[in-house]
């Protein structure tokens, strides 16, 4: 595994609820500005090596990480704290004509919330078997499992293909690398951990291995490679970026985002990260790689955000395959954000007016942790854990795309590009919402079966 070095604070919010969190919200805090840390873009990321030289830092305190590939160098002072921009302050003329953008990265907090989808000693158990570790899909699991059914129409799609031979990125909080369900997909000689330096990717949060377990229930034969840029609570957005370009590096067919923020269009190092992400996002996709994200759980317009100098990362970015969610009754979920760049709907569940527990999913969670006081009212057994969110919405789309790519590669002798893929994703799609295109939906609801019959 490779290690970053622990850079700069970037909170990642986490979208969905699962077992410690409740309907995620993200508000950017931005603390003092102590400048401890410093980040400039490059206009041409071919001038890294000449912009060093220039900047000409020997300061033994002082550590410089680069990414080359965007042309972002991120500067911290690790000793004395002393404001970085003084220290680089000799430099700052010369230094102008290479910058596209330059500031301190912002700091950004994540809200962990106990779930307040009713009382759990008011929920009524459900009589259940007790079985060794069973697959999300088992009939132990009904009705939680209603939108794996719903997805690969009732599993047909594995009839077809299982995603052999193909690969998913999964940055995010990690994995739990011993749950019976996951260990046989997971890749440990390309996984990496940013957050520390342990040589580990185990998931402390449980986010990471409730998307794991969708991916791998919709495509059992697909790699799982995990980035963790995430720990107990939080990341850093050095990390995410690294991990951006890292798993494009790695040869990932798919990167899956399920996460996001809402930065400023008029702050200054908000524009730089903007700036920054979207530079990560156009290399994956240079090298065939297809980014599919989360569209976030504000229950808000993408499109109005805009208008107010706010914009939500990655998920609205137009290179991204950005994922909103629906519930079991095909309306567009409580808590999901919508907008102009949403591409497609997957199952996120929601408990609705009537709160209806019956109307969240089912997924894994980490064996090593309780999971929520609902599952345990439920009797959903340690490992698994009920939620919802456009988190568990955009795996359903990754997986589908996985198992398109294995299928297209199996009849054609190489991978489709990009828009190849989106084209057969959209062929499979379930209209909902008005007739064509909307908001809401995007292209309609993913559906992996007939997207697979559609590939010649």
């Amino acid at each position: 595994m490779r290690y970053a070095t622990k850079i700069l604070v970037w909170i990642l919010f986490i979208l969905g609820i699962f077992s410690v969190s409740g309907y995620s919200s993200v508000n950017a805090q931005t603390t003092e500005n102590i400048n401890d840390n410093y980040t400039f873009l490059l206009k041409n990321p071919n001038q890294v090596n000449k912009f060093l030289k220039e900047l000409n830092i020997n300061n033994k305190d002082v550590k410089i990480t680069v990414i080359k590939e965007i042309g972002l160098v991120y500067i911290e002072d690790c000793g004395s704290k002393e404001n970085l921009q003084q220290e680089l302050a000799p430099s700052s003329k010369k230094l102008d004509g290479y910058i596209s953008a330059e500031g301190e990265l912002p700091e950004l907090k994540v809200p962990l919330d106990e779930p307040n989808i009713i009382n759990a000693k008011d929920v009524k158990k459900e009589e259940m078997q007790d079985l060794q570790n069973p697959p999300l899909k088992s009939s132990y699991f009904k009705p939680f499992n209603w939108y794996l059914e719903d997805i690969t129409d009732n599993y047909q799609v594995q009839r077809i293909n299982k995603g052999e031979n193909t690969s998913i990125a999964l940055i995010d909080s990690g994995i739990d690398q011993n749950h019976p369900l996951l260990a046989r997909n997971i890749n440990l000689n390309l996984g990496e951990n940013y957050t520390s330096d342990e040589f580990n990717i185990n998931d402390e949060m449980g986010h990471g291995t409730s998307v794991a377990g969708i991916l791998t229930s919709i495509a059992p034969n697909m790699t799982v490679v995990p980035y963790k840029v995430l720990g107990t609570e939080d990341g850093e957005s050095i990390w995410l970026l690294k991990a951006i370009i890292d798993a494009t590096n790695d040869g990932n067919d798919i990167l899956n985002l399920s996460l996001g923020t809402y930065e400023s269009t008029t702050n200054k190092e908000e524009q730089l990260l903007i700036k920054a992400y979207k530079e990560a996002i156009k290399y994956a996709n240079k090298h065939g790689v297809l980014v599919v994200s989360a569209a976030g759980n504000l229950s808000k317009n993408l499109d109005e955000g805009k208008n107010n100098n706010e914009m939500y990362l990655p998920g609205n970015l137009k290179s991204v395959i950005t994922v909103s969610s629906n519930t079991n009754a095909n309306t567009l979920a409580s808590y999901s954000n919508y907008g102009k760049n949403i591409d497609f709907s997957a199952p996120g569940g929601d408990i609705g007016v009537n709160f209806d527990i019956k109307g969240l999913i089912l997924t894994t969670f980490p064996v090593n942790k309780p999971n929520s006081s609902i599952d345990q009212a439920m009797g959903i057994p340690p490992g698994y854990t009920l939620s919802n969110g456009t988190s568990l919405s955009a795996p359903q789309v990754s997986a589908t795309a996985a198992l398109i790519i294995s299928e297209y590669k199996k009849i054609n002798g190489k991978n489709p590009n990009i828009n190849k893929t989106v084209k057969y994703l959209k062929k499979g799609a379930l209209d909902l919402g008005n007739p064509g295109y909307d908001v809401y939906f995007g292209y309609g609801k993913i559906n992996a079966y007939q997207s697979l019959i559609s590939i010649k």
